[in-house]
């Protein structure tokens, strides 16, 4: 983690790298889950992120992925 708590997941979804994103939700899907030191997950970065630039198709991609690993584990 950095400094400020960010995880290498939110690293992947700052920079937009779905490959990196889907890698390291396979290992570990919690990490999804993972708070930075603001308060922000991951998932909450990309949700913002993606509101900001919803014709990104990097962006929609990771967060179909990420909100379908979201769904599946919070039911």
């Amino acid at each position: 983690c950095s400094y400020f708590g960010d995880s290498p997941l939110h690293f992947a979804v700052l920079f937009a790298s779905p490959q990196t994103v889907s890698l390291l939700l396979e290992k570990d899907i919690e990490l999804l889950f993972l708070q930075n030191a603001a308060g922000s997950t991951p998932f909450d970065i990309l949700k913002l992120k993606f509101k900001e630039d919803q014709g990104n198709v990097r962006l929609g991609a990771m967060f179909r992925f990420c909100k379908a690993a979201y769904d599946l584990w919070t039911e």
